[in-house]
């Protein structure tokens, strides 16, 4: 009995082997007649629902024959082979890519997970059919487009409505807020402007932040928007475009194109903006202050600021206090008013100034234009130190001395407040040009943190009318200094006019570098 289950359990076990043998066999007959190798997945990710997008793997032939690709098909109509197309022969060691697009759209719905198969059938040296699948998700959610506008704009409410039913095709949801019946999205929208590095001069009072890096300023035509939302997943990756169209309608011929790093471009309806957008190499953009731009601005501030206008009258009103027996905490907080409606006038003014440069589609022409007016100006001012008695002078205008003076009479802080700014506005004519240089080229240049040049260059300009002030804590070295300025004022004028050439000349230079 034992002698026969040993003899059972030997021809168990030889045919146990027998058979791990022939499965092995038949393994590597199989293995060696799988003579190309390809992937077994695609993963696609999470797409959209109108996204179309391409990809492409590699088939390599393994063996040391010639491999004939009889068809390559897909398990679906939604996946389409866009080359190669026709039957091939792959060459011994040789590989090839297959490229294929996925259009979600034509059988799937939002939340849909993905599962497809491609098919790789050859038909030399043997019939065989490959399956790589395919595997993703689509969006579940609407993306949502965040919309800053004024209610009581009719064209912009009949514009959004325009946009509604493109947007929604997209898959997109505009999420709409009024800035003016809730102020505090005008914040929001301020913050997004700053956080994008949207340009001053292409920021409207309507705005479609579309995409993470594309945002549509104003009454763009829709054909234009809905091209780049076609075609947006295959634009160069730019940190930042904008596109600018501040008439009210949607039926304008032309619009403004800013791309990050580079200046605004004025395109036609009809010319070809994926062909503008992708013959532009995306640039870094600097989220600092530029060096290029804050010499020119601290330079022009400094030689603003030691013109004698407005330090002429600080000047007069402290002494003028001090004659009528103020105290010293009186004067220098009415100095203090003086100069803060100094500092107000000029931050306004600039403010003002960069509107109406920015409406002009060719702020560097502006940019010039004010290089040579502060020339002149220069010019002006070193004429007044060699041939004082010539005309035409840069100074206060004679017409504003009776209220300026009437103000200062009344020595309080309002009236010094007003006495500042009145300074402010009439001493434009004298100290304007360098200013309107600086604002026309950073309007020209598309800087984005526009305020903060100008609040720096304005804190220098003032930063002189400053030390005037803590001086005045001392009457008797308060009357050197203005014994003093008044025996250098005509050179003060020939020091600033030679700096004022000398910027005019630097900058259009700058100019013509950045151009």
């Amino acid at each position: 009995m034992a002698n026969l289950l040993k003899s059972k359990s030997i021809k168990t076990v030889v045919i146990l082997g027998l058979a791990a043998l022939v499965i092995g066999v038949l393994v590597y007959n199989y293995g060696s007649n799988r003579p190309i190798r390809l992937p077994k997945e695609i993963d696609l990710k999470e797409l959209r629902l109108t996204d179309k997008p391409s990809f492409s793997f590699s088939i390599k032939n393994t063996s040391d024959a010639n491999v004939e690709i009889a068809r390559i098909y897909t398990s679906c109509g939604c996946t389409v082979v866009l080359e190669p197309t026709n039957s091939f022969i792959l060459g011994p060691k040789n590989s090839i890519q297959v490229t294929m697009q996925f259009d979600p759209a034509s059988m799937h719905k939002n939340g849909d997970d993905i599962y497809h198969e491609i098919y790789v059938l050859t038909s030399k040296p043997t019939n065989r059919e490959y399956i790589v699948k395919m595997k993703g998700k689509i969006a579940s959610s609407q993306e949502t487009v965040e919309v800053f506008y004024n209610s009581a704009c009719t064209d912009c409410v009949a514009y959004i409505n325009e946009m509604k039913p493109m947007l929604a095709k997209y898959s997109t949801n505009p999420v709409l807020k009024d800035y003016i019946n809730k102020p505090s999205y005008r914040k929001e929208l301020n913050a997004l402007n700053t956080k994008y590095q949207v340009p001053y001069n292409v920021q409207d009072s309507l705005t479609f932040f579309l995409k993470p890096n594309l945002i549509i300023e104003g009454h763009v035509p829709q054909a234009t928007v809905e091209t780049l939302l076609q075609n947006y997943h295959q634009l160069p990756k730019h940190s930042l475009i904008v596109l600018y169209q501040p008439n009210m309608h949607s039926n304008a011929t032309d619009y403004q194109i800013y791309l990050a790093g580079y200046t605004t471009k004025k395109l036609a309806v009809s010319d070809d903006v994926l062909k503008y957008i992708n013959s532009k190499e995306p640039r870094v953009i600097q989220n600092s202050l530029p060096d290029t731009l804050v010499v020119p601005v601290v330079v022009g501030a400094i030689t603003n600021s030691l013109h004698p206008c407005a330090i002429a009258v600080l000047l007069l009103l402290l002494t003028f206090l001090y004659t009528i027996k103020k105290s010293k905490r009186t004067v220098i907080l009415i100095g203090l008013s003086y100069i803060f409606g100094v500092f107000l006038v000029y931050f306004l003014i600039g403010l003002g100034l960069l509107r109406a440069i920015s409406l002009s589609s060719e702020p560097f022409f502006v940019a010039k234009i004010a290089t040579v007016l502060l020339l002149i100006l220069g010019l002006i001012n070193i004429k007044d130190y060699f041939f004082p008695k010539l005309p035409i002078h840069l100074k206060i205008p004679d017409f504003t001395k009776g209220a300026i003076q009437s103000f200062m009479e009344k020595a309080s802080i309002p009236s010094a407040f007003i006495v500042g700014a009145l300074v402010g506005m009439c001493a434009f004519p004298c100290t304007g040009g360098i200013y309107t240089v600086i604002i026309s080229t950073l309007a020209a240049t598309a800087s984005s943190q526009f305020v903060l040049y100008l609040i720096l260059y304005n804190i220098i300009f003032v930063l002189p009318l400053l030390v005037v002030v803590l001086i005045a804590s001392n009457k008797e070295l308060l009357e050197k200094v203005e014994e003093m300025h008044n025996k250098n004022s005509r050179k003060l004028h020939l020091i600033t006019g030679v700096l004022m050439v000398l910027i005019a000349i630097g900058v259009y230079f700058w100019i013509r570098i950045y151009m």
